[in-house]
């Protein structure tokens, strides 16, 4: 008899599940259509395109939407039962409250394991071919929007000009360019001139090269500029800075290939944390196997570390938060009677009002260095923990 009970209480979980997890994965979708109508209206994106681009989205919203569908799912649960008054029939074959939970326990913590193992490659790369996605969108508006005599902004990270613009944006003439990548760990500014231009689209990858004709290139490390400087001890050194020698480059060329988007953007879209696998982030943040691109100075590579924590730690911390919501919603949504309710959604939300705020508030601090990672991931979940705990004692269950 138990044992139907509990796979009973278990199939009144799953289907508000499913349902909450995509009602929170097309709420938290809405706040990205105004981004992915901008990209069809004015861009002339590919309508297969974009749809890869929505499905990929789509994967890198489960890590947020995955905890708080286990939470309206078990209250929601629970609270069926108890307005069904089938609690009175479960008291009445004696069951114990811990024996209703250990089902739903079981769930969550199947559905913890799915999760973390989502976050192992297969969330990040979405994540890093929606950022490749976007920057190919945004190059392939280039011949549509480049005009003569008129600077184009819409590649992050570009400065594009030309004096005069031919053949439908693909020959350009007398162009300058302007690439800056902020990255820290490529902390770079090139500007380049050149007599002509040709944009091509490669055929292999889909993405816009540009083929520059007789020019030079001018590189630049901001940062390095930044350290370096010095008050001039004499006229020379004004007009001819010390600070700037081995800091500036200056190349000649005939001809210059480049692609447009790894290029100005030093391969940025695939470089953040969030499209690091789980083992490259354990290697960083456990192994301290820093990549070879890291920065050398040490309040910088603190920064990319705290980063790098927070990532790694997050990803941990969102499979015990299905777990731990699991805790707060099943003892929420047992209701202390038919008609007395307790508010368990109200409550519920006030539960992630607190929790979201300490959360990123906690993160805000970490990547300042004013706050250990694993410390502000860990004690908004602790918090809850502690919330969930207190409800479930109070659970007014007769033996």
């Amino acid at each position: 008899m138990g044992k139907i009970i509990q796979r009973y209480i278990s199939a009144n979980f799953v289907l508000p599940f499913l349902v909450s997890s995509i009602a929170a994965v097309s709420f938290l979708l809405i706040f990205q259509l105004f981004r992915i109508t901008a990209l069809v209206v004015n861009k002339n994106a590919p309508l297969m395109l974009i749809l890869d681009m929505m499905g990929k989205i789509v994967l890198t919203f489960i890590p947020m939407s995955t905890p708080l569908a286990v939470l309206f799912a078990s209250i929601y649960a629970m609270n069926k039962l108890s307005l069904d008054s089938e609690l009175i029939a479960i008291r009445a074959a004696g069951m114990s409250i811990f024996q209703m939970l250990r089902p739903l326990l079981a769930l969550s913590i199947v559905i913890a394991a799915l999760l973390f193992s989502l976050h192992y490659h297969i969330i990040p790369k979405a994540e890093g071919e929606v950022k490749k996605i976007a920057f190919a969108i945004a190059s392939s508006s280039i011949l549509n929007d480049l005009r003569s005599g008129k600077f184009f902004t819409e590649v992050p990270g570009i400065t594009l000009y030309a004096e005069k613009v031919e053949d439908e944006g693909k020959h350009l003439l007398q162009v300058f360019l302007h690439l800056k990548n902020d990255d820290p760990l490529k902390l770079e500014e090139k500007a380049i001139l050149a007599q002509e231009g040709f944009i091509r689209k490669n055929p292999e990858n889909g993405m816009y090269e540009m083929n520059l004709i007789n020019g030079n290139i001018i590189k630049v490390n901001p940062k390095k500029v930044e350290e370096n400087q010095k008050a001039p001890s004499s006229l020379t050194q004004m007009l001819i800075p010390d600070n700037l020698s081995g800091q500036v480059e200056k190349i000649l060329f005939k001809e210059y290939n480049f692609p447009l988007i790894e290029d100005s953007m030093g391969n940025a879209p695939i470089a953040k944390d969030g499209s690091k696998s789980t083992r490259d982030l354990y290697s960083i943040v456990v192994k301290k196997n820093f990549p070879a691109n890291y920065p050398e100075d040490e309040i910088e590579r603190k920064k990319e570390l705290a980063k790098a924590e927070i990532e790694f730690f997050s990803r941990i911390n969102n499979s015990v938060l299905c777990m731990v919501f699991l805790l707060l919603g099943f003892s929420l949504g047992i209701q202390r009677g038919r008609g007395k309710s307790q508010n368990s959604l109200v409550i519920s939300f006030l539960v992630l009002i607190f929790y979201y705020a300490l959360y990123f508030g906690g993160i805000s601090l970490a990547r300042s260095l004013a706050m250990p990672a694993p410390l502000a991931v860990a004690t908004p979940t602790l918090l809850a923990l502690l919330v969930a705990i207190i409800f479930y004692r109070r659970l007014n269950w007769i033996v």
